[in-house]
């Protein structure tokens, strides 16, 4: 088996090629002199090589010294990295598995890979889109690193973070009678509305939030597009409940729709919340992201 130096050595050795005085180095290492000059001496003997020119009025570095110098501070940051999980901010890189719900994905994805493309270029951040009972097992069982999903729902143990609140409006074609650039809550309950799918959240969190009747849940048409439900809308004459996040590149796409505030005693909204597990390998850089406030 080698002998490998020790990092401890390695911190002598940096600190003597920084100074190149033997009295600050020991006093910048908190060792006295002797002990110092001891552990360079040990290090030289290991790799074999001389480190260090040493007279009587200077020191400097030799040839070898400063090519291993090089790499001594490559293998001190990368024990740094190791010891101490802050220090892998600036370095995060790989794969990172980002799950993330149909209703949030195409109006927050753009953005959100490119504050990370800007603050972390090295990482290679996969997106997952699916449901949010799979994306929470895939959570659970290691599959994802984390998950984008909208609240309330029942994570159990997962950890969360709520960053914005996304609050409900009505879209209706303007062929619709109804003119008014407001809707109380009470009187949705006479719009004609088509809504996604069973399993979708958005469906759940609007029926919960608008107190509409679960009976919408059993609605004929079974669309996992909200595109769908819009272009429906437009063929039947009928709305959907959609969120603020949806509203500007909605109006883009449906020119023939309002889209209407609703009035109520209480915000009508879901939270959007980034989840993960707290047991998992890459919580500290989950907590970066949240600093770093990369969902904006």
């Amino acid at each position: 088996m080698k002998n490998y130096p020790s990092l401890r050595q390695i911190q002598y050795f940096l600190s003597l090629s920084r100074s190149l005085s033997f009295s600050k180095a020991a006093e910048d290492c908190f060792v006295t002199q002797s002990t110092l000059s001891a552990g360079i001496k040990e290090l030289e003997v290991l790799i074999g090589q001389p480190l260090v020119e040493r007279s009587s009025r200077h020191v400097q570095l030799t040839h070898y010294g400063k090519e291993f110098k090089k790499e001594a501070e490559k293998l001190l940051h990368f024990a740094d990295q190791i010891i101490d999980p802050t220090a892998r901010r600036d370095n995060i890189a790989g794969p990172f598995y980002l799950g993330i719900i149909p209703t949030i994905a195409p109006y927050f994805a753009p953005q959100f890979l490119k504050n990370v493309q800007i603050q972390y270029p090295k990482l290679d951040c996969v997106l997952d889109e699916d449901l949010t009972d799979h994306l929470l097992e895939k959570l659970r069982s290691g599959r994802i690193d984390a998950a984008i999903i909208a609240l309330p729902y029942d994570i159990g143990s997962l950890q969360k973070h709520v960053y914005a609140q996304d609050k409900f409006m009505l879209a209706l074609p303007k062929t619709y009678d109804y003119q008014s650039p407001i809707i109380a809550k009470e009187e949705l309950s006479q719009i004609d509305l088509i809504l996604l799918e069973d399993g979708h959240c958005l469906s759940d969190h609007a029926i919960n939030a608008c107190s509409l009747n679960t009976k919408l849940k059993k609605q004929k048409h079974s669309l996992s597009s909200l595109m769908s439900v819009m272009s429906l809308c437009e063929t039947e004459n009928k709305g959907t409940l959609i969120t603020e996040m949806m509203l500007e590149p909605l109006q883009n796409m449906f020119t023939n729709f309002r889209f209407i505030d609703i009035k109520s005693d209480k915000p009508l909204q879901r939270d959007i919340a980034l989840t993960w597990r707290n047991s998992g390998p890459d919580n500290h850089f989950l907590q970066q992201i949240k600093i770093a406030k990369l969902f904006k």
